[in-house]
């Protein structure tokens, strides 16, 4: 028998199944899972063999399995294909080739199970869901259950309303929980017409709970209505990031990042080994946040706001240790903006590199970083290409951090050590060697 996603990379199940048990989301299928339901045809009629036919006749907690396919593409021509299965994996082939594209006319996906539907090594492409008073998921939704992206994509997906006051949220994904394992999720929108409702993740809408990891979050944005939070990533609760990318997204408030808090649940931002770069929004260009936050040996730089605090804007105590906020600028005047944390909260951490903030840690350096351009710098676990940016072998940060969150490897991961050299560099990226040097200036 082949194997499929869940039956390999145990590494990433295993990361994956680390994060959905600590922090409580719906785990991931074991790989004692017993039903495989081969998909055999790439059409789209509910005749035998189709995607459409088996998910339809599979028992809760069964492998869809589509790797035997030789298509690259199955189309949807009948709609969002409805999961109503507690739990469910959907699988396709180990070189990641098959896209399932709903061709701008629905969902791919929805699930309305409480445990959790599994996307693992396929590409969700070109979901649309237009809504009245509210829209949820332009490519997945799961209301009461957990999505969990195993490398996989969402991208070019829409969730819209054209109504006034319309509530619309998950350009790509609508989820009570999310686990992202090695996945990209890029070119999602949210839209909202006119200047009433609200608009919010426009990569990730996650109402209870994120964990993430090497992965990428890229190229999304939310707009309309009256605030048009999260660009990239719209959750409350506990959410956990690590060794991942989130760039280049856009919104009214938290252009990166915007991170809630849950009534009566556990709440936190925990920013590990990743980059926030590039995002852009009114206010809070790369992340904002109403939860307790702890930043760790992460890098946060070139994100830009109009109005308010283009780095990462914090009404919470926060902890920052080895980490980079840095050259975040305000789009009108170029005038630089790191970090606000209210005086009356607690800002605790060391070994930061900080240039502009209201408040700093212990022991901060405002100096310039020297930074490079967001690059691709090698992977080492991660089927996504990660970008980072490189250090100057001239910057400050060079040696000059610590490795309190007792980290094995920078943001790229395994072959990429976190300690090399006399000490930990600040920041997601840690300089392995003069090798480095070639790929300073964004060099592949």
């Amino acid at each position: 028998m082949q194997p499929t996603s869940v039956t390999r990379h145990l590494p990433v199940r295993q990361l994956a199944a680390c994060l959905a048990a600590a922090f409580a989301l719906g785990a991931p299928l074991s790989a004692s899972a017993t039903n495989i339901d081969k998909v055999t045809s790439c059409l789209d009629d509910l005749s035998p063999g189709t995607l459409r036919k088996v998910v339809a006749s599979a028992a809760t907690g069964d492998i869809v399995d589509l790797s035997s396919l030789s298509c690259s593409k199955i189309t949807l021509q009948s709609g969002e294909i409805a999961v109503a299965q507690k739990s469910l994996v959907v699988s396709g082939p180990l070189d990641h080739t098959l896209t399932i594209d709903a061709g701008s006319r629905s969902r791919v996906f929805n699930h309305t199970g409480t445990g959790t539907l599994e996307i693992a090594d396929l590409t969700l492409a070109n979901g649309k869901y237009a809504g009245a008073a509210y829209a949820q998921g332009g490519c997945v939704v799961s209301v009461n259950g957990t999505v969990f992206l195993s490398e996989a994509a969402v991208t070019g997906c829409i969730a819209s309303s054209s109504t006034a006051g319309a509530n619309v949220h998950g350009g790509g994904i609508y989820a009570h929980g999310a686990v992202v394992a090695n996945s990209t999720v890029s070119g999602n929108l949210v839209i909202v017409s006119g200047s009433t409702g609200y608009a919010s993740g426009g990569g990730i809408y996650a109402a209870a709970g994120l964990q993430m990891g090497y992965s990428a979050v890229s190229g999304n944005s939310v707009s309309g209505g009256r605030i048009a939070n999260g660009g990239g990533i719209y959750a409350r609760g506990a959410i956990g990031i690590s060794s991942s990318t989130i760039d280049s997204n856009k919104a009214s408030h938290g252009g990166g990042i915007l991170a809630g808090s849950l009534a009566g649940g556990s709440n936190h931002l925990y920013l590990t080994d990743s980059t926030v770069s590039g995002n852009h929004a009114t206010i809070a260009g790369g992340v904002e946040t109403a939860t307790f936050t702890k930043i760790a040996n992460s890098t946060i730089a070139f994100n830009v706001a109009d109005s308010q605090i283009p780095g990462v804007k914090t009404s919470t105590d926060m902890a920052v240790q080895s980490s980079i906020i840095a050259k975040n600028m305000y789009s009108s005047t170029g005038v630089f903006a790191d970090l606000y944390i209210p005086p009356t909260k607690i800002l605790s951490g060391s070994n930061d590199l900080i240039i502009s903030s209201n408040r700093y840690p212990p022991g901060n350096i405002t100096a310039d970083p020297q930074l490079g351009p967001l690059s691709y710098h090698g992977t080492g676990v991660s089927v996504v290409r990660l970008l980072t940016h490189a250090l100057n072998p001239t910057s400050p940060a060079v040696d000059a951090g610590n490795n309190a969150a007792g980290l094995a490897y920078d943001e790229r991961g395994t072959f990429f050590e976190r300690v090399r050299g006399a000490a930990a560099d600040i920041g997601a990226y840690e300089r392995q060697d003069v090798d480095d040097e070639i790929f300073y200036n964004g060099f592949d």
